[in-house]
């Protein structure tokens, strides 16, 4: 559609919020620059109508229930209207006061649950998963811990579709089930316990870089608030992923925003604490905020750190996910394409680019563009010489086994300008232990979706969370307060889901011990790094897998801390063996594996994993003729190529042109190790290569449904002209 016909449309569902909602979506998806215009002004409709009309009819209350409970008039609430339930503004007093009605009704609600029972139950639950909800997987033990009231799952179904009801609040289904604990979570708005303490969770995060984008803006409204959460959804998990947490978050962010300039304008200092400037001279300051919230210190004061965010939300970045379809699990990749575009190690792209590009493209570079085809983003110049992106795909979740890296390059001109590069958590998922997140869950509580949070041991401040270990792994829960159990569903073939809670120690087959601890007040994912040079003229031929030359240098993040390692916590040894050795030697040459082991419990904290190759290793490669000769220098074992042919100074020849491979295949050997593959640059023209087989054959015919299994493979720019046959193939 133009912009003419958007227009009209807005115009003729003036009175249909749900319409407007569905052309703000189409929008969404548009790059014109006319759409984010258009997109505001419907927004804005929107929310003059739900102030016109906030409280939808909802479905209507059983007969039974027509009798006002008692407690209805000690909370200050007339009658139920349809409102979100955090709208009701419950104090810190009432929700405690709730909390033990219910302690005293629950030993009767184990054997008969009344409809003002099941409504109390749904109030007070609500505004749990406000106060309390710190993350994690939901579950209705949780809750029933809380009051003291245990049930199965059909009864606690039943007083959640009774309660519900009873506030004419609809039902939730999302991909075919009913989520009955995720609408009741839902009902609480913004859980504003992921501010109290070291929490970084996607709550956090979220309203951060909202309020980071508001703050960019001279004099940010509601409609533009609106926009910018909408399109920070991708952050948001799909269970609390709806229009009530956008506008919540949306007034919340604004109002913050709104209160932090009121109070620097006032006198207070930058960086202080401004609740302490409100509490003085604004006493009623908590009022003003779209949800009741008692103390609101940690939440103000919290967001003070937030920086103004110009011209992008946050950092593009990769999250790894398992997804039960049909009853398996399959490896998925969701991207985040809508921020400052970062390098790997959460570096900036080189700003120099913008001296000769105002407009580059994000596209997938090496074996993950065997997966995904076509532009990711678009990527232009922002303030203090940064890079910030937008999508320019609607799709952001892709199939991608975890053995491959999400690499990407940018590209100006339809030539690559830099990279590539790995984005932000896109690195090859090592083969031990993976930890999950539950984001979504069935009306039975089994996961659906599951997000990667961490590799190896860890802490971890959700409850309960999700191993994924080979089967010949073993898991033991240390203590009565944890657990596991294998989990049922079909994935990658030779290991097992695990749901766990508590603290685990998990073994691997070689005797490798790792600590997984949940539950705990803060997040801690300690990692090791290795930092070396790589050597000149090849690659590993596992792209993954990292190529130095010479013993590396470890550095280790300890709680995002850099630091060299103390003694006896750098340890190595020849990848396939069982047994450590102190990094405190030369490394054998060959593929190695790195490990950080704690100095009191000897669990690995974090390992890594490289091809080592001698100091001065080197391919060189000089011009003999209409060839080019390669030369491997710094090896003392034997060297074996897959191209070109033999020389009598011991080099390999490959002609200089009409070549088709663009690499060429290395396998370096000596007695002791295992063969090292490496992957060499070899001249070659213009070609189209299958990915796995190598290059076409001239003159080949390749189907359109087999045409992604190819790629163009060049040394500088080409145009390439596709001609399709009558028969569907295309030469």
């Amino acid at each position: 559609m133009q912009r003419q016909e958007f227009e009209a449309q807005i115009a003729a569902a003036h009175d249909d919020a749900d319409g407007l909602l569905k052309i703000c979506d189409l929008l969404m998806g548009r790059s014109e620059p006319w759409a984010g215009r258009l997109r505001i002004d419907a927004m804005a409709r929107r929310i003059a109508l739900r102030k016109l009309r906030p409280f939808p009819a909802g479905p209507s209350t059983p007969a039974s229930s027509s009798a006002a409970p008692d407690w209805l008039a000690s909370l200050g609430i007339d009658a139920p209207d349809g409102r979100p339930l955090y709208q009701y503004r419950l104090s810190k007093e009432q929700f405690t006061a709730a909390q033990a009605e219910l302690e005293k009704r629950a030993p009767a609600m184990s054997f008969q649950r009344k409809v003002s029972d099941c409504a109390l139950f749904v109030l007070w639950a609500a505004e749990w998963y406000r106060r309390c909800y710190g993350g994690g997987l939901q579950r209705w033990q949780d809750l029933g811990d809380e009051i003291g009231l245990v049930l199965d799952h059909a009864p606690w179904r039943r007083v959640a579709d009774v309660g519900l009801r009873f506030w004419k609040i609809p039902p939730l289904r999302l991909n075919g089930f009913h989520l009955r604990l995720s609408a009741i979570a839902r009902q609480g708005g913004f859980p504003v316990a992921a501010f109290s303490g070291d929490y970084s969770g996607w709550a956090r995060q979220y309203l951060e870089r909202l309020t980071g984008l508001l703050l960019a803006e001279a004099d940010p409204d509601l409609p533009r608030a609106d926009a910018h959460a909408a399109a920070l959804d991708a952050m948001i998990p799909v269970t609390w992923r709806h229009e009530g947490m956008r506008t919540v978050c949306a007034e919340l962010a604004l109002q913050i925003v709104r209160l932090r300039r009121e109070a620097e304008a006032g006198g207070a200092v930058s960086g202080s604490l401004v609740s302490a400037w409100l509490d003085v001279n604004r006493p009623g300051w908590r009022n003003d905020l779209p949800l009741q919230v008692d103390d609101g210190r940690a939440l103000v004061d919290g967001l003070i750190r937030a920086a103004p965010i110009r011209g992008g939300s946050g950092s593009v970045r990769a999250t790894r996910l398992l997804v039960r379809e049909r009853g398996e699990w399959h490896e998925k990749v969701r991207l985040e394409l809508q921020g400052s575009l970062r390098e790997i190690d959460q570096r900036e792209l080189a700003g120099a680019l913008s001296d000769e590009w105002s407009r580059l493209r994000l596209y997938p570079a090496g074996a993950f563009a065997r997966h995904v085809s076509g532009e990711l983003a678009i990527v232009e110049p922002g303030d203090d010489r940064d890079w910030t992106a937008r999508p320019a795909t609607s799709r952001i979740e892709f199939d991608l086994p975890f053995h491959v890296p999400v690499e990407v390059e940018l590209r100006g001109e339809g030539k690559r300008v830099c990279g590539p590069f790995l984005l932000p958590h896109g690195t090859r998922v090592a083969e031990g232990v993976r930890v999950f997140l539950a984001e979504t869950v069935d009306e039975d509580e089994q996961p659906t979706h599951l997000a990667l949070v961490g590799t190896g041991s860890g802490a971890f401040r959700p409850q309960s969370l999700f191993l994924d270990l080979p089967d010949d792994w073993s898991v033991e829960a240390e203590g009565d307060d944890s657990s596991c159990g294998q989990l049922e569903g079909e994935g990658d073939v030779g290991r097992h889901l695990w749901d766990v809670c508590g603290t685990l120690r998990v073994r691997s087959k070689r005797g490798d011990l790792y600590l997984i601890r949940c539950g705990q007040a803060n997040d801690r994912r300690d990692s090791l790094h290795l930092i070396g040079q790589a050597p000149r003229g090849c690659t590993s031929a596992q792209p993954d897998l990292q190529l130095l030359v010479g013993l590396p240098r470890l550095e280790l993040r300890d709680s995002g801390v850099a630091r060299a390692p103390a003694a006896r916590e750098a340890w190595w040894r020849l990848a396939g063996m069982r047994d450590w050795m102190p990094l405190d030697r030369d490394v054998t040459p060959g593929h190695c594996e790195f490990a950080w082991l704690d100095g009191k419990t000897g669990h690995i904290r974090d390992r890594a994993e490289a091809i080592v190759l001698p100091e001065g290793f080197e391919i060189q490669r000089a011009f003999v003729g209409d060839s080019v000769e390669f030369t491997v220098a710094g090896w003392d074992g034997s060297v074996l190529w897959d191209a070109g042919r033999s020389a009598a100074s011991g080099g390999w020849r490959i002609p200089r042109r009409g070549g088709r491979r663009s690499s060429g295949g290395l396998t370096l050997s000596r007695p002791g190790i295992d063969p090292v593959a490496l992957a060499v640059p070899l001249p070659h023209q213009a070609w189209i290569s299958h990915w796995t087989t190598g290059p076409a054959d001239r003159g080949a015919r390749l189907s359109i449904a087999t045409l992604h299994q190819y790629v163009a493979r060049s040394d500088h720019i080409v145009q390439s002209f596709l001609n399709r046959s009558p028969h569907g193939a295309v030469r």
